[in-house]
């Protein structure tokens, strides 16, 4: 929790950032080298004067979804969890989390989901536990469907709700109101569900919109769910109208750099974003550090900050990017979103460069993953029992293959992670957004870059630094 030491009756500071990345996180679950030198520079940070020219004592983390890869906790191992990632990265901070989820704290291992159903050649639906040959009607097919997608959603939820029952975390429900009242303004942060309103992929954003026209009973949970978060939304956003500065932090990004999810549900909300003249949306999810401005009229500036690489880096492509506003739901409208990036980091690489890359990191994640989960097999052998020589023999060579291997995904991995401070006055608020690794990338900005500061966590940089005013 936050000290009175932090707090400070006429500014507020908060570090914004989404913790964990699946790919730089072992099946022990601790935490990767990028996310502790994050964690390392995020304490180093506190009390000092680099940030802003004036001691910087931030009185929480904005922590925007997937706060445990790649699906979440359970309430079984919740504690565990915590212990072993949480509390190893971040337990020396001191400072309070103020946290959403992400598309992955709902992801429920495939061995848990329920599957009730199954496809046999196209012809229809079996219930599991008939008689092979024995076809459904099609109305006991949707029934079943249903069943299954709500039965798996409420497991979903209960990976989410396992986070919220910690008290490290201010996290009491899907959606709220967290908001600071200063001398002379006040800050209101509205945290949204982006799963819950926008799906957890392009399929299922596709299947909720089909279920626009049905009658509530035939309607399935998530889209309930769904309804009732956007009219909270819509009924809360008007209530902070007169709020000197109103946030709204979700997971997704409404500009993102692929088009996997809703685009209906983006451009919703950036609909309602500029009805309700927000100082700017707060986003997750792309492993990197975005600052998009766009003008959409004479009054209003949308303003989206993504960081979501507390752990690593992947490239920022900033020539194509999805715009939500679009004529057709089912059709992806690409433009060009360059001049719209004051901020778009790490850069370094053009496009092919980037997919090449990505090909090796891929290839190598996925042999490292085997070689941990073979190693774990052998590991796993009792005490008591006689092992073959051979093999333990290969299990000195996987460990030592291991090793070779971790070295050269360090080498291939850009940008070990970074994250937002970001300081608020009576004037404006001010977003500095921090890069730390051993491998330094370009950025596409609007404004002077300063690189190049070194010390014990390896390449600092101060990326870029901006300031939105007071509404």
């Amino acid at each position: 929790m936050v000290s009175d030491v932090y707090y400070n009756k006429n500014d507020t500071s908060f570090i914004g950032m989404e913790i964990l990345d699946e790919q730089k996180n072992p099946i022990n679950h601790a935490p990767s080298k990028g996310q502790m030198m994050v964690a390392e520079r995020m304490k180093e940070l506190i009390g000092n004067t680099k940030l802003f020219g004036e001691k910087f004592f931030p009185e929480f983390v904005l922590s925007l979804g997937d706060n445990f890869y790649d699906s979440g906790i359970s309430l079984k191992d919740a504690d565990e969890r915590f212990l072993k990632t949480f509390y190893k990265a971040y337990g020396g901070i001191g400072l309070q989390w103020i946290t959403l989820a992400g598309n992955n704290d709902y992801k429920v291992p495939k061995n848990e989901q329920i599957n009730i159903t199954e496809n046999k050649n196209g012809k229809g639906k079996k219930h599991k536990g008939h008689h092979k040959n024995v076809h459904i009607s099609e109305e006991e097919k949707k029934r079943i469907e249903k069943q299954e997608k709500d039965e798996n959603f409420e497991k979903a939820r209960e990976r989410v709700l396992a986070q919220m029952i910690h008290s490290e975390m201010k996290f009491p429900s899907e959606y709220y109101v967290h908001s600071h009242n200063l001398e002379g303004f006040n800050v209101v942060f509205i945290m949204i569900d982006t799963f819950l309103l926008c799906g957890g992929s392009r399929k299922d954003s596709l299947s909720l919109q089909k279920e626009e026209g049905l009658s509530q009973e035939k309607k399935t949970a998530k889209k309930l769910a769904q309804e009732k978060h956007f009219a909270w939304l819509e009924k809360t956003l008007p209530k902070y109208s007169r709020a000197d500065y109103l946030f709204v932090a979700g997971h997704y990004p409404l500009y993102m750099s692929e088009g996997d999810r809703s685009y209906t549900c983006a451009n919703r909300l950036r609909n309602l974003f500029k009805k309700n003249n927000i100082s700017a949306y707060l986003a997750g999810h792309e492993h990197s550090l975005k600052y998009i401005q766009i003008p959409e009229s004479e009054t209003f500036t949308f303003n989206q900050i993504v960081s979501g690489a507390a752990t690593k880096m992947e490239n920022c492509l900033q020539e194509k990017h999805v715009l939500s506003n679009y004529k057709d739901d089912y059709e992806d409208k690409i433009i060009n979103m360059t001049p719209y990036f004051r901020i778009c980091h790490p850069a370094g690489l053009n496009e092919t460069q980037f997919k090449e890359n990505q090909k090796i990191l891929k290839k190598e994640w996925t042999e490292k993953r085997i070689l941990e989960e073979e190693i774990k097999e052998i590991e796993q052998i009792k005490e008591d029992q006689v092992v073959p020589e051979d093999l333990v023999n290969e299990y000195w060579r996987k460990k030592a293959e291991l090793k070779e291997l971790e070295k050269q995904l360090d080498a291939d991995t850009f940008v070990n992670g970074g994250f937002v401070a970001v300081k608020i006055d009576i004037n404006f608020a001010r977003f500095s957004f921090e890069t730390v690794g051993e491998n330094e990338l370009k950025s596409r900005v609007g404004r002077k870059i300063v690189t190049g500061k070194q010390n014990h966590l390896g390449v600092f940089s101060l990326v870029f630094y901006d300031k939105i005013y007071l509404r």
